[in-house]
């Protein structure tokens, strides 16, 4: 049985130095500058919060800008005072926020990406496609540019506004198999591996997310849907040579272009974590798992091992949720998942949809060396820990890029390219096939979608 949160190693975090290092890393600035961006970055999430809330008509998105200059910009649709918006910006911030006008409000571009990838799949192309708030325009990327012409006629009439192509593709789910015993426990966490088999043997493994309730008042472990393919697996959860085995079945939402990339797995009255995400910096299975999938012999022989500065590793208490509308382009977050570890990136598309998936979230410029790996799908995302080992959910990790970059000459640590990103679900996506709340600490449980 493993030991309650209280019994074992809180987090030790310094969070300004983790998003500090995550931006000084990303856009080549100076600790000082990092320093003041990270400290300002609080103020952003709440910013956002506000003016979506104030302005549901014309809202269209935030995003912070890096490079070359530091701003946050607020996009439109419609003339708004800009005292107005101001007035809900926390004053630290004023000085540095620009209002952009765009065609656009956020139900509207996120439809239009909608539409253009129902159009896209229909192709049978290698494709993603997001909203550039920037060019108030689509951004197409594709795996091959050949398919360009093809691809502009496929798309609607209100597409082709500034429309844009660039280098992009599908992402990929999925899950590696791993043999391992089993031992008998009886409670889980937030970031545990999850092992699916059948009849004894391994099937896969992936990444719990979150722990939770069900409208039935049973505990639930919830991960990615595309992590639950064999209804009839057993699922196993581990970590720290702790181990628990559910014979439940799971159910799931995902499968091509859908919404939704969850499961839940019911635990038939095993004991609430209580809102605890476990995490381990500096991970020893990431390095073990190199030679399962393919890694590079170089980068394998060379130990290396993603880690995140200033942070002790251990558990994580879970406040609540952050919707979508909140997520911000250019905020700094991170991810835990059983094959890569902590890592932290940036968001690079608060609205992005490929072959696979239809309004994810997709971040980028990760320090680490390599941001998501398969067997992390369904582990949790969240906002960068502050200094008492509180974060916020942002979603579940569903997909990504393959370890190596492209052209399979380089890993994927800070890709000059950017082209090395991951993709996760929002958060309060969760409950929308299946009732669900999350264990927040430090007890009771919330709905996802209630923020």
């Amino acid at each position: 049985m493993p030991p309650s949160p209280s019994e074992t190693t809180t987090a030790k975090v310094d969070p300004m130095q983790v998003r500090a290092t995550t931006l000084k890393d990303a856009f080549g600035l100076d600790i000082q500058e990092a320093n003041r961006r990270a400290a300002l970055e609080s103020a952003v999430w709440d910013a956002i919060t506000r003016i979506a809330e104030a302005f549901p008509e014309s809202f269209s998105g935030l995003a912070v800008s890096h490079v070359p200059n530091y701003e946050v910009k607020v996009y439109v649709s419609k003339d708004i005072a800009p005292p107005d918006i101001l007035s809900l910006v926390n004053p630290s911030l004023r000085s540095v926020v620009k209002i952009k006008r765009v065609a656009l409000n956020r139900p509207e571009r996120n439809a239009l990406v909608n539409e253009a990838a129902t159009a896209l799949r229909r192709q049978g192309i290698s494709f993603s496609v997001s909203y550039d708030l920037d060019g108030d325009g689509l951004d197409v990327g594709l795996a091959n540019p050949s398919d360009a012409a093809k691809a502009r006629a496929s798309l609607p009439d209100q597409a082709q506004r500034n429309l844009r192509f660039s280098k992009g593709g599908s992402h990929k789910q999925k899950a590696y198999t791993r043999p391992t015993g089993v031992l008998a426990s009886d409670q889980t966490y937030g970031g545990w591996e999850l092992y699916r088999s059948k009849s004894g043997v391994v099937k896969g493994i992936c990444s719990i997310g979150f722990t939770g309730r069900d409208s039935y008042g049973d505990t639930i472990a919830i991960t990615a849907g595309h992590c639950l393919t064999d209804p009839y697996a057993q699922q196993q959860t581990y970590t720290s040579n702790r181990h628990l085995t559910l014979p439940v079945e799971g159910y799931r939402s995902g499968g091509s272009d859908s919404a939704l990339d969850v499961g839940h797995l019911n635990m038939q009255g095993v004991a609430a974590s209580g809102g605890w995400v476990w995490t381990k910096n500096n991970v020893e299975p990431y390095e073990r798992e190199y030679a399962l999938v393919g890694v590079r012999t170089g980068a394998y022989q060379a130990g290396l091992v993603n880690t995140v500065s200033n942070f002790s590793g251990g558990y994580l208490k879970l406040a609540g949720v952050k919707p979508q509308s909140a997520q911000g382009e250019g905020l700094s977050i991170c991810k835990y998942g059983v094959m890569t570890g902590l890592t932290c990136s940036v968001i690079l598309n608060d609205y992005y949809s490929d072959a696979n998936v239809t309004g994810f979230i997709e971040t980028y410029y990760s320090p680490q060396w390599y941001l998501v790996g398969a067997g992390d799908s369904g582990g949790p995302v969240f906002t960068t820990p502050d200094a008492n080992s509180t974060i916020w959910a942002l979603g579940l990790v569903s997909g990504g890029l393959d370890l190596n970059h492209p052209n399979a000459t380089v890993e994927c640590k800070r890709d000059p390219a950017n082209f090395c990103t991951m993709t996760y679900m929002p958060a309060d996506r969760i409950d929308d096939f299946a009732p669900a709340q999350l264990f927040i600490y430090p007890s009771g449980t919330v709905y996802p979608g209630g923020y």
